[in-house]
This record gives C-alpha cells, sequence and structure tokens, in this order.
C-alpha cells in the first residue's frame, strides 16, 4: 500500500521519537504534532497507535492519505 497515515498527538512530539516510530514530526498547531508514518495496512496502524498508547501519547485524528506519485501514475494517460 503506497501512501502515508496522518497522525495528529496532543503534546510535542521530537523529530528523533517520531523516527523511533518510523515517521517524522511536523508542528500540527499550539501543543501538537503531526506524525507522518508510511501506510503498511491496517495491522501496522493498529501497532502504531497501540505504541502511542503504550507510551501515553494521546492521539487526536488519524488520517490516511494516498501517495501522490502513485496517483498521478495511475491516472496518467
Amino acid at each position: 500500500m503506497d501512501g502515508w497515515y496522518h497522525i495528529t498527538v496532543r503534546g510535542v512530539l521530537s523529530e528523533r521519537f517520531c523516527r523511533g516510530l518510523g515517521g517524522s514530526a511536523r508542528p500540527a498547531g499550539p501543543g501538537r504534532t503531526l506524525l507522518v508514518a508510511p501506510r503498511g495496512g491496517p495491522c501496522a496502524l493498529s501497532a502504531l497507535l497501540a505504541r502511542l498508547d503504550n507510551l501515553g501519547v494521546e492521539v487526536i485524528d488519524v488520517r490516511s492519505r494516498p501517495d501522490v506519485s502513485s496517483e498521478r501514475e495511475e491516472h496518467s494517460p
């Protein structure tokens, strides 16, 4: 599966912390972080959410984003 999970969490997570989870960090507003992780299927998402929960990180929102380059290839004439 190509694409990304965009997971908004409460708190400010470091880039190093997010890399340890297999993703990267982006600011998502005051006191929030956007964790961007490669999409690997429902089991991968469940495992990532379980890890965040075990670490005490509050998840606010989860969205799945397609890989834009894959979409262009599929829709090209």
